[in-house]
């Protein structure tokens, strides 16, 4: 089979292509404006400064935070290792569970050996799915409370949805604070009703903004004791002054802003607001279905491993006889491209079985039915 057009079944790893508006507002920025929005007062500064102060508005509405504790940062890792790195002291205790990413699960390991925590990894009931939190109910019963709980809000492997607000005040009545991983579900599913004190997250993927963008969404909990940058450096205010400022969010922004990327991530969220976010979570979900549909024989007969695409529209694959990155270089020729691999989660795979990696499938809100149906000729094929 040989294909001209490009399908991008990817989105978790980042969403391509991105919307027309996306590039638009990027485009103008190098074009027409070129400033950022702290280091002037001209015409072109005052236009960015609205722009910024749009965005961090927009996200203020998609997390339920005010819009001055939207911090910007270079990525969720950067946004995830900021928040744990100003919660966790020394001889703390961390509860974390095996579907993370890397990007909390290395930064925990090496805080552990700086900082000499206890970290506790909580497991799903059974492989695939996400923290039962009755589960967590019962561990706080018998075991000293957490300074931090930190989860993947959907796992990047299979899509499973943790959702710990029932016992959300539980956690905070024991003196613990709860930070979501919210890198696949921002964009997908609501954010504001999530029961958490801090969500960190990429501009890449559901909100179809550019890369080197991420968002750290802190509520009134996450403040309680003053937290530390990350990185120290200029503002763009309060010059005079060796010290960092206390306002936030200026006291977490060190550096020149990613200001073009900031005006694209506001064009992506006001692309997924109109779409609307419980559409796009139905209509890859929808895809994903479909794609499972037409496995269906080969799952029953056990050639291929189904793990996901039950909660959100991510599905990972593993196959009997398979590399898994035979199949997606299988894939590619064809113009469609997946992930093969661990997706920086090797862990979860140990505990799925799925000892050489899987195959991720993440259709986006642009996939059709028709991509669907040719990627899985195309995976057919390699059976």
């Amino acid at each position: 089979m040989s294909r001209t057009e490009t399908i991008w079944l990817d989105h978790a790893a980042t969403s391509w292509p991105k919307p027309p508006s996306v590039l638009t507002a990027v485009t103008r920025w190098f074009e027409e404006l070129g400033v950022d929005a702290s280091r002037g007062a001209t015409r072109r500064h005052q236009e960015v400064r609205r722009l910024v102060a749009t965005c961090r508005s927009k996200i203020s509405a998609l997390c339920g935070v005010a819009a001055e504790h939207v911090v910007f940062c270079s990525g969720a890792t950067d946004a995830i290792n900021l928040h744990l790195r100003s919660t966790l002291a020394a001889g703390d205790t961390v509860w974390t569970t095996s579907l993370e990413h890397n990007a909390v699960a290395r930064p925990l390991e090496a805080l552990r050996r700086e900082r000499d925590l206890r970290i506790v990894v909580l497991e799903p009931e059974r492989a695939g799915a996400g923290i039962d939190p009755e589960g967590v109910r019962r561990r706080l019963e018998h075991e000293p409370p957490p300074r931090l709980v930190v989860f993947n809000h959907v796992s990047n492997v299979t899509g499973a949805i943790t959702d710990l607000g029932p016992i959300a005040p539980t956690i905070r009545d024991a003196g613990g604070l709860i930070l979501a991983d919210c890198a696949q579900s921002a964009g997908r599913l609501p954010l504001a009703t999530l029961d958490v004190d801090a969500l960190a997250f990429p501009a890449h993927k559901g909100l179809q903004g550019p890369p080197g963008l991420g968002v750290l969404a802190l509520r009134a909990n996450a403040l309680r004791d003053p937290i530390e940058p990350l990185r120290y450096g200029g503002t763009g205010s309060s010059s005079p002054t060796l010290a960092m400022p206390d306002e936030l969010p200026l006291r977490l922004e060190a550096g020149t802003p990613n200001t073009p990327a900031i005006v694209g991530l506001l064009a992506g969220i006001e692309w997924v607001v109109e779409r609307g976010i419980d559409a796009i979570h139905r209509h890859e979900l929808a895809m994903t279905e479909r794609l499972t549909a037409g496995l269906a024989d080969a799952i029953a007969s056990g050639i291929v491993q189904q793990f996901g695409g039950e909660d959100t529209g991510l599905l990972a694959l593993a196959f009997r006889d398979l590399d898994p990155h035979e199949v997606a270089m299988a894939l590619a020729h064809d113009e469609i491209y997946v992930r093969a691999g661990f997706h920086c989660t090797t862990q979860l795979h140990e505990r799925l079985g799925a000892s050489s990696g899987t195959v991720r499938f993440s259709p986006g809100p642009t996939t059709t039915e028709s991509d669907i149906d040719t990627a899985l000729r195309s995976l057919l094929g390699c059976l």
